[in-house]
């Protein structure tokens, strides 16, 4: 039987040898990753932010949210902003390993093969069940310039998670009219983790999963799936709102606006066509996704007329493939300047991630709807001469790839320990988006370290420090009359102290630290970091929806759907 669009056949692996093809891009990504973590533009920030999640969890903080060592160990709050899901899983190997760099490794690795499966259950449903189809989208997507740019060149790392976990979210959608249940566990899944990994890639896919969910079943009868895919973008949303609660109540908090400035500022990054489809620029995506898309633009006009579930899928692939083009371009300013959030995104050449997306389920669905009426043995001809070309396409990325180097490795022997951090003043982001707004950087910058937690005491008290964990402060104070402390910590939501187990009153000094009165004689002080309101909410949404979840997913299986 032809692997055509229109035809679904079993999700079991292919016992071809041919069936390899799928296996071929991961192992090339491998191949780069095995040299060691790359050194790229961000390099030294990306491990900063593992580092300190890393430490964050062994001072106890679950889920953390405060940065201890940060800013001379004032710290900074950027745990409950910048999305966790890859610092936790880089920390966590990094503890197994015993390497931070080679921890970062194993989850791109890890983060890589997930991409893989997921575009490649997305394309075989996407494309009627071929499977042909599937291995070809493994190729376009896995070595996709961009993606290995966001893993290779920019260390974007949490970008790249998302992107590998995005479709994921698509497999629902493309489940909800034939396995509903599935369906919505696949979407509210997809988009959890896609929030979880980079915050506005997560708000971009719950925007195209809506979109996709009400193309695809807006006939008739099909209709009746917009319950499950509403019920599958609520769960998704809720099981991740310990994290992006938090982020939007405490943004006025930190210095966000920081983020739209200079060459951060979206006005100024539009690139051109030539940049967006060449080599030249490192977000280039080279000839072979323009070549793809002009592919599936003939194939979807020649079957105009077609209504399978294949070819309306292309179609919509094709809207939104031309939608994120328009999104590149100076000509829509003004929808940048007025969509919320949109701005945030800094490089409008950031939507080619979710056009490679797209480009990989097109190009799939096309080449098989064009291949259809070959024999098997052409078609594996040509299955493996996509796999040649998405690799030269890859090339030049994988070509300036470069591990770390001697420097490098030399402040990694212990440049990212808690004291290390704290002593150099290691950064974990280009800006100080996460600092508090009230925070005097320069401050911070001026206080001797040797002054430990305290920066400011009166003479005659005398403290001795009997716990000092970054988040968490125990201390014995003797003192002849009321006397003021100054820690070195920023003042936040989160915070609370207490002198001898009773709540005490906190203010912020003119630098933004925390001041505390201590009354007359000897008392033990506690100054402690906890989730904030917003983050305590935010967890008691995540795990009611992740309770409803899991009673749908109870279902599903009693149901053998």
């Amino acid at each position: 039987m032809n692997d055509t669009g229109g035809q679904r056949r079993s999700s079991a692996p292919a016992t071809s040898a041919f069936g390899i093809t799928a296996w071929i891009p991961m192992l090339v990504v491998l191949a780069a990753l095995l040299r060691g973590f790359p050194q790229g533009h961000d390099w030294t920030f990306e491990l900063v932010r593992v580092a300190e999640y890393g430490h964050a969890l062994a001072s106890g903080q679950l889920p953390p949210a405060w940065a201890e060592n940060l800013y001379g160990g004032h710290g900074s709050p950027i745990f409950l902003y910048y999305a966790p899901l890859f610092a936790a899983v880089a920390s966590s190997a990094g503890s197994l390993i015993g390497s931070i760099p080679w921890g970062a490794v194993a989850a791109l690795a890890g983060f890589a093969g997930i991409g893989a499966w997921s575009i490649r259950r997305a394309a075989f449903l996407a494309s009627g069940g071929s499977t042909e189809g599937a291995r070809i989208a493994v190729a376009l997507y896995v070595l996709h310039p961009y993606l290995l740019c966001d893993m290779l060149l920019r260390n974007a790392n949490a970008e790249f998670a998302a992107l590998c976990v995005a479709p994921l979210a698509l497999c629902g959608v493309l489940e909800l009219r034939e396995r509903p249940r599935w369906g919505a566990l696949w979407l509210s899944s997809g988009l959890a983790l896609t929030t979880l990994a980079h915050n506005l890639t997560g708000v971009g896919m719950t925007v195209l999963s809506l979109a996709a969910g009400l193309w695809l079943n807006r006939r008739g009868e099909e209709r009746r799936a917009w319950i499950w895919l509403g019920l599958g973008l609520l769960l998704g949303v809720g099981m991740a709102a310990f994290f992006w609660l938090p982020a939007v109540a405490l943004q006025d908090l930190v210095r966000t606006e920081t983020m739209l400035l200079g060459k951060f500022d979206f006005h100024h990054q539009f690139p051109d066509l030539g940049a967006l489809f060449g080599y030249e620029k490192f977000y280039g995506a080279g000839w072979l996704p323009a070549a793809l898309l002009l592919t599936a633009a003939f194939v979807a006009v020649r079957e105009r007329s077609a209504n399978d579930p294949g070819a309306q899928t292309l179609r919509g692939l094709m809207l939104g493939a031309v939608l994120l083009l328009l999104l590149m371009q100076p000509l829509t300013t003004f929808v940048w300047e007025h969509l919320p959030l949109l701005a945030y995104l800094q490089f409008p050449w950031r939507l080619q991630g979710p056009l490679a997306l797209l480009t990989a389920l097109a190009g799939a669905i096309s080449l098989t709807r064009l291949l259809a009426p070959l024999d098997s043995s052409r078609r594996r001809i040509v299955e493996v001469a996509v796999l040649l070309m998405a690799i030269g396409n890859a090339a030049p990325h994988l070509l300036d790839a470069r591990p770390l180097g001697p420097r490098a490795q030399a402040w990694l022997t212990d440049g990212l320990e808690a004291g290390s951090i704290r002593r150099e003043r290691s950064a974990a982001t280009v800006l100080d988006e996460y600092l508090p707004r009230s925070a005097s950087k320069a401050a911070a910058d001026d206080t001797p370290l040797e002054r430990g937690s305290i920066v400011a005491q009166a003479a005659g008290v005398r403290i001795a420090v009997e716990e000092d964990r970054g988040s968490r402060l125990r201390m014995l104070v003797s003192t002849e009359g009321p006397t003021d402390l100054v820690f070195a910590r920023w003042q936040f939501p989160g915070w609370h102290a207490q002198i001898d187990g009773s709540e005490a009153e906190m203010r912020s000094d003119p630098h933004g630290r925390i001041q505390l009165t201590v009354p007359t004689g000897e008392h033990q002080v506690e100054l402690g970091f906890g989730a904030p309101p917003s983050r305590k909410i935010g967890l008691v949404i995540s795990g009611v929806t992740l309770a409803i979840w899991i009673g749908l997913l109870q279902a599903a299986i009693r149901r053998g759907t």
